[in-house]
């Protein structure tokens, strides 16, 4: 069994593509599915497996690269293989390497596939021992508290993920997202600005910022970066609302109607979104003082689900309010 490098051979090459018994398995027919060499030819499929990976030759060259690193999909790059390989096909090679090693006689194939499992088991234990892959173990476990709402269990663990794993900018942005929900807004800024350290041009990460800003009461910063989230991005309506509600907490109401009205209000059917947007900008003209205008937006919701908030009485109170003032 060979080790290491294989010495190319062109005239194997040829050989291999030229031979007269393949051409005659295929046109007859006799050649076996894909996958099926295991019960054709056990022995050979084990002997090709191991030689595959065991050697490497001059086509895999570009491929090596000496640093087993973890991606964030869980998986390692082994370069002297070439290749993906998760946990589980790492511990499945060592395996079925330790158990050949003992059935085949070792001056066969035994002694590289024990060297061969010996390397696979080093490479399993330099992932289960470093900071990426017990962060995305720990991340997976972040994931299971949020979906039962455990909010404050997540932050500690998030916090930990990131102690152990400071450029986990994934960790970063979901422990962001989770502060914010938890009312700590400050903190959600912070870590809202180091993701987008990473990713500066991330839309996601920036609307969940100004968000943050508007939340925390700082309206200027909320609108500066609520205002670069561009008119193709999906969730521009939420960016609207932001930039529009800052400058009516700022009691700029006229500055607040006009950036309501980028939005496209007069469409048939409303979403959730225009729904809200919609009632905002009633609120909006009632406190500025024009109820007329106030009304029509209210009813344009009211309209579309009566159930919504408080739609209902709201309109009875402020007809009534209409009716006194002509009165």
């Amino acid at each position: 069994m060979k080790f290491g490098f294989r010495k190319p051979s062109i005239k194997k090459r040829i050989s291999a593509r030229t031979s007269w018994k393949r051409a005659v398995r295929h046109r007859m027919k006799l050649k076996a599915p894909r996958g099926m060499g295991v019960f054709t030819n056990p022995k050979k499929v084990i002997y090709n497996r191991i030689y595959r990976r065991t050697t490497f030759g001059i086509e895999d060259l570009p491929k090596l690269n000496t640093k087993a690193t973890v991606e964030e999909n869980g998986f390692t790059n082994l370069g002297s293989i070439g290749e993906e390989i998760t946990i589980g096909k790492i511990l499945g090679f060592c395996v079925v390497g330790l158990v050949f090693t003992f059935i085949l006689p070792v001056g066969f194939i035994g002694i590289p596939i024990l060297l061969f499992s010996a390397y696979m088991f080093f490479i399993f234990l330099r992932m289960k021992i470093s900071p990426q892959y017990k962060s995305q173990v720990k991340l997976k476990d972040v994931e299971k508290l949020l979906r039962k709402n455990f909010l404050s269990e997540a932050v500690e663990l998030l916090n930990e993920v990131i102690s152990l794993d400071p450029d986990n900018a994934n960790a970063v942005f979901i422990l962001a997202g989770v502060l914010h929900n938890s009312g700590r807004q400050k903190e959600a800024i912070s870590y809202f600005e180091k993701y987008l350290s990473f990713y500066p041009t991330d839309l996601e990460a920036k609307l969940g910022l100004a968000n943050s800003y508007y939340t925390n009461k700082e309206y200027g910063r909320a609108i500066e970066i609520a205002q670069s989230i561009p008119e193709e991005y999906p969730k521009y309506l939420k960016a609207i609302q932001i930039v529009a509600l800052s400058f009516a907490e700022q009691n700029k109401y006229d500055l607040a109607i006009e950036t309501f009205r980028k939005a496209p209000l007069r469409k048939r059917k409303l979403d959730e979104n225009l729904m809200e947007l919609h009632y905002n900008l009633a609120v909006t003209y009632e406190k500025a003082g024009n109820k007329k205008n106030a009304l029509k937006h209210y009813k344009r919701v009211f309209l579309e689900d009566v159930t919504y908030r408080d739609i209902q009485k709201v309109i009875q109170n402020l007809e009534e309010e209409i009716k006194t003032i002509e009165m």
